[in-house]
Order: C-alpha cells, then sequence, then structure tokens
C-alpha cells in the first residue's frame, strides 16, 4: 500500500512494493522511492527516501527522514 494520509508519497519507475508492505508519506517527510526500487514483504517505509536500485528486505522498518542511497 502506497498512502499520503499524512504527507505526500510518489514513487519512481519501475518500483516494485511487494504484499503486505506499507510506504507512508508523513507531513514532515515524503515517502519517496526512487527509480528500480524494491520494498519486500511486510516492510514499512513510514517517511523515507529510497534512491535508485535499492532493495528493502522482507521485514525491514525505515523510519521517518531517512534515507538510503546505494
Amino acid at each position: 500500500m502506497l498512502t499520503a494520509q499524512d504527507g505526500e508519497a510518489r514513487a519512481g519507475s519501475d518500483v516494485v512494493v511487494t504484499d503486505n508492505t506499507l510506504v507512508r508519506g508523513r507531513p514532515a517527510h515524503p515517502a519517496a522511492p526512487g527509480d528500480a526500487v524494491c520494498v519486500g514483504p511486510h516492510a514499512h517505509v513510514n517517511g523515507a527516501a529510497l534512491e535508485h536500485e535499492v532493495f528493502a528486505a522482507t521485514g525491514a522498518c525505515v523510519f521517518p527522514g531517512a534515507r538510503r542511497w546505494r
């Protein structure tokens, strides 16, 4: 699920969000997976930026304001 109830959520091209995953935008921190990103099952990306070509593993928790570069 990609949700922007509290803030902005956007995704690049070729993004895969798998089963039972939440990508949530927060008021001060948008959720922004870049291009060629895969978010594994049961992961929670909460107001974080995942730059291009990143894999967030199964069950990963990424907290508000976090940024991950390849």
